[in-house]
């Protein structure tokens, strides 16, 4: 076992405060000697209490800065949650300041739509002609009772252009086209024509009368044809059969049915039965019973069966 070589113990005989220690060079020297050669090492101690000191100094600086890095986060969390919580409100705001926004849009677009209308009930005041013409009917006068959509105001007629309309019966209808000539005649104006051409057609015939309607354009610039006027159209047609025309005087109309009186190349009168078709008033269509080119009684009047005609010639003299 070994033992120190030296042990010194130090005491004082008064009473006192110590005020300073003082130890010689020679001491320390001694001391230090004693502290790298005894039985332990002092500065191997010293030097672990410092480490010691240091890690325990350094744990309570990190502690204290985990400690405050721990409280700052807590109230930047806090503080997160108030602004997340401000932003919600904030959002909640924004969008209903934007359905607030697109009402009033709508309220804009409706009142719009309002002004426009109430703008063209203004403008219906006032009653404007989609055409120059003439006012043929006159309904109201001054101060009279206006119904929206019930009252005849006026009717205006432009008679620059008439339109006349014919049906053509089924026969004639393919030998109508647009831009085809045509001559209307007027009992009115009695050898005066007036020509015109076709617009339009139906191009389909009426089930019922198996004809089919045509319009026809008919200039009036002196304005001497009025709108409701009565015509008889005249249409140029080339036909391959046309149709026989005789005087509506040489017609018999009979028990037995339509009849002329046929004079025969002996002068013998026979009644033949024909088919009628148009008739013009002054001329009547014949259908079928007679061919062109046959004598015919322009006065048949009561011109019986076998009846002899004897013939005048052009000098002689009728009783």
């Amino acid at each position: 076992m070994k033992q120190h070589y030296f042990v010194v113990v130090l005491a004082h005989s008064l009473h006192g405060r110590l005020r300073r220690i003082h130890i010689p060079h020679q001491a320390l020297y001694v001391l230090l000697g004693l502290a790298l050669f005894g039985s332990f090492s002092l500065f191997g101690m010293v030097s672990s209490y410092l480490r010691m000191t240091w890690k325990v100094a350094n744990y309570n600086t990190l502690r204290s800065e985990v400690d405050t890095l721990r409280h700052q986060y807590k109230a930047l969390q806090q503080e997160n949650d108030q602004n997340q919580a401000q932003l919600t409100s904030l959002n909640a705001n924004v969008q209903a300041l934007e359905k607030a926004i697109a009402a009033q849009r709508s309220n804009v677009a409706a009142a719009q739509a309002n002004l426009a209308r109430l703008q063209d009930v203004q403008g219906y005041r006032i009653v404007k002609a989609p055409f120059d013409g003439v006012i043929t009917v006159r309904n109201v006068d001054v101060g009279a009772l206006v119904t929206s959509g019930s009252t005849l105001l006026y009717r205006i007629a432009q008679t620059g252009t008439l339109r006349t309309y014919v049906n053509v019966p089924q026969v004639n209808a393919s030998a109508i086209h647009t831009g085809q000539a045509a001559r209307l005649t007027l009992s009115n104006f009695p050898g005066r024509h007036f020509p015109g051409s076709v617009a339009r057609t139906a191009n389909a015939l009426d089930p019922a009368t198996r004809t089919m309607l045509v319009e026809i354009a008919v200039p009036n610039a002196d304005g001497a044809l009025f709108p409701g006027m009565y015509a008889e159209v005249d249409l140029s047609i080339a036909r391959a059969n046309p149709p026989l025309l005789i005087p509506a005087q040489a017609l018999l109309s009979r028990s037995d049915g339509a009849q002329v009186a046929v004079v025969q190349k002996d002068g013998v009168v026979h009644l033949q039965k024909v088919s009628i078709g148009r008739d013009f008033g002054d001329r009547v269509e014949i259908v079928q019973g007679v061919a062109e080119g046959t004598t015919i009684l322009v006065a048949p009047g009561d011109a019986a069966e076998g009846a002899k005609i004897v013939p005048l010639s052009s000098g002689t003299a009728q009783p």
